[in-house]
Order: C-alpha cells, then sequence, then structure tokens
C-alpha cells in the first residue's frame, strides 16, 4: 500500500508548485491592478464583500461540527455550539464594523445561511459521509490559523497603508516583520478570501446525499464565484493585493487537498 501514496503527495506536491509560479507570474501586477480596482471602487460592493468574506469559515465550521456522524449533540448545545462560531467570527468581522445595525444585519445573514445549509437532507451515517464532514471542517479551520498566522509574521503593507501613510511597497514575498498592533501591516494573504474559499465544501455535498450526485458542479461554480468576488472587492478597498488574494485561495485549496490525500489513503489502509 505504501507504494501507491506516491502518486497523490507527487501530484500534490507537482501542484503546489505551478500554483507558487502562477502566483510570481500574477504577482508583477500587484501594485497596478489595486491602482486601477481602487480608483473605481463601488462602496455598497465593497462593503457588502468586507460583511460576507469572513462568514463561510465559521458558518461551514459550525454546520461540520453539528453534523458529524459519530456526534448527536442536543438542541441546545447546536445553539450553543453556533453562538460560540459567530462569536468567534465577530472577533474578526467587529473591527470592521461602522454601526449596530451592519452588526444586526450581519447576524440575521449569518443565521440564515446556517439554517439554510442545516436543512439540508444530509445522509450523516456511513463512512463517506464522514469523510466529507471531516474534509469540509479540518481544511477551513487549518486554512483559516493558517493565514492568520501568516499575516501576522509576513507584515506585508496594504495598498492603503502604502497611499495614506506612504509606507514602501513590499512584494509578496518580502516578510516586512512581524504585525502585531496595526491591520494596516496585515495584507498578506487574505483572510477574506480563505473564508469565502470554504464555500468549495459545497463540492462535497454529493458525498453527503444519497442522491443528486450530479451537483458537484454547481458546488463548484458557486464557491468560484463568491470566491472570485470577495477577492475582487478587498483588492477594490484597497486591503489587499491581487497576490494577496491568490496566496488565500491556495492555501484553503493546498489544505483541502492535503486532507484529501490523508484521507484517501487512511482508507485505503483500512481495506
Amino acid at each position: 500500500m505504501t507504494s501507491s501514496r506516491f502518486p497523490s503527495w507527487l501530484r500534490l506536491l507537482v501542484e503546489t508548485i505551478v500554483y507558487l509560479l502562477l502566483l510570481a507570474f500574477f504577482s508583477r501586477y500587484d501594485y497596478a491592478c489595486s491602482l486601477a480596482l481602487t480608483s473605481s471602487a463601488n462602496a455598497v460592493i465593497v462593503t457588502l464583500g468586507a460583511r460576507l468574506g469572513p462568514l463561510p469559515v465559521f458558518l461551514v465550521s459550525a454546520y461540520c461540527l453539528m453534523t458529524l456522524n459519530h456526534w448527536k449533540p442536543s438542541l441546545v448545545l447546536k445553539l450553543g455550539i453556533l453562538i460560540a462560531v459567530l462569536a468567534a467570527g465577530y472577533v474578526v468581522i467587529l473591527p470592521s464594523m461602522h454601526s449596530l445595525i451592519e452588526l444586526v444585519l450581519t447576524a440575521v445573514l449569518a443565521l440564515g445561511v446556517y439554517l439554510l445549509l442545516h436543512q439540508l437532507p444530509v445522509a450523516t451515517e456511513g463512512a463517506c459521509s464522514h469523510d466529507a464532514i471531516n474534509l469540509g471542517l479540518w481544511s477551513s479551520v487549518g486554512s483559516f490559523v493558517s493565514v492568520h498566522v501568516l499575516k501576522y509574521i509576513w507584515g506585508r503593507p496594504r495598498f492603503i497603508a502604502v497611499q495614506e501613510l506612504h509606507v514602501a511597497f513590499h512584494r509578496w514575498y518580502e516578510i516586512a516583520g512581524p504585525a502585531w498592533w496595526s491591520d494596516y501591516f496585515r495584507s498578506f494573504p487574505s483572510g477574506h478570501t480563505v473564508s469565502a474559499s470554504c464555500l468549495l465544501f459545497l463540492t462535497l455535498l454529493p458525498m453527503l446525499f444519497s442522491e443528486r450526485r450530479s451537483i458537484s458542479i454547481y458546488g463548484w461554480i458557486i464557491g468560484l464565484l463568491f470566491t472570485a468576488f470577495i477577492a475582487f472587492t478587498r483588492i477594490m478597498a484597497g486591503m489587499h493585493y491581487l497576490s494577496d488574494v491568490m496566496a488565500g485561495f491556495g492555501i484553503y485549496l493546498f489544505w483541502y487537498m492535503l486532507l484529501s490525500v490523508i484521507i484517501k489513503h487512511e482508507k485505503e489502509d483500512k481495506l
């Protein structure tokens, strides 16, 4: 069984290298892209992206926790988990909130999306659904933690910091140092894009349903379009560069593919 593992790991390595090469190529247009998009920024679109972006990672995590097939929490515990997850989300979202109305509307939106997810007729029994739930949960958690650790270590100045504070522009590979206190220096990578990418969890829904397995393509379309919209609005807001959002998406994809390989080989070892 050991020999069969090499192709999967080798493919993951090759795909990672190819993505890094693409990141390096497109990063040449970082400054020009940010300059063009911020000059034509639409306040409504920017605000919508800022509010919606952080939600998927917390909603998907809460949904996965409550549908683990080896755990049956009570209704009270389910509500407690939802509140705790959304509270964690607000730690990220709150600094960008400007009024109580925005906070309430975001909470209502989050609750509505969660309730919609929770009404899906998920087949929670069986190894297939168990693997899908674990993949959705840990790829979301792993990518979210990774991107925020990198933000604090990298210390890349945001485009608005370059424009407003007149600090030097840094390439994505230039580590500027720890950014403990100022959000102006947490550009790389994009946390909003990582969170939005968690909607690719929808591609796992065919593994959770007993029927309608053709839904996967729609999951990819929805996930990719939503992620692209959030990435676009973050560049437009001057909060991120093109390389930041590409790195955010790449981090989620890496965790998604890495855990897919691990789960696949664990299943093979049990056979």
